[in-house]
């Protein structure tokens, strides 16, 4: 009756294993890699990217200036507010809405929602500088303002 028992055990516990041995592995993430630089540039920055691939960032010009840029479908497009010293894009939306930084000639910083040719500035009420980060499909902006030396959200 030992004997029996322990031969159940076995074919139980070699069942299980057959069982476990067909059933077909988990499905494993696969992640591409791909590197990325805008012809000409010092260093290249990715800040953003939409669920429609497009994706922005910024770039140094080799003497110490940055520019913005969007790439659509590997077409890139620089993107500088006018009269700036540097623009910085941080965020794109998937209707191409852009959103960043740029150093104004007055001095301290602003932000910029937009197009590429069709830049807004944009500075919270009371701040002596803005920062904007990003910006959702519904067109709302999230990032930061300076009052006094201190960080608020706009």
């Amino acid at each position: 009756m030992r004997i029996l028992k322990s031969a159940g055990f076995m074919l139980a516990a070699l069942a299980l294993i057959c069982f476990a041995a067909t059933r077909p592995a988990s499905a494993q993430t696969t992640y591409v890699y791909t590197t990325f630089d805008v012809t000409g540039a010092a260093n290249t920055y990715i800040t953003g990217v939409n669920n429609v691939g497009e994706f922005v960032g910024y770039y140094n010009v080799g003497n110490g200036g940055y520019q913005g840029f969007v790439d659509d479908n590997g077409t890139v497009t620089t993107v500088n507010f006018p009269s700036s010293s540097e623009t910085f894009v941080s965020g794109i939306n998937d209707s191409g809405t852009l959103a960043g930084i740029y150093y104004p000639a007055r001095g301290g910083t602003d932000g910029f929602y937009g197009t590429a040719g069709n830049l807004t500035s944009y500075t919270a009420t009371g701040a002596s500088g803005t920062i904007i980060n990003g910006i959702n499909n519904s067109g709302e902006i999230a990032g930061e303002a300076e009052a006094l030396h201190q960080r608020q959200r706009p």
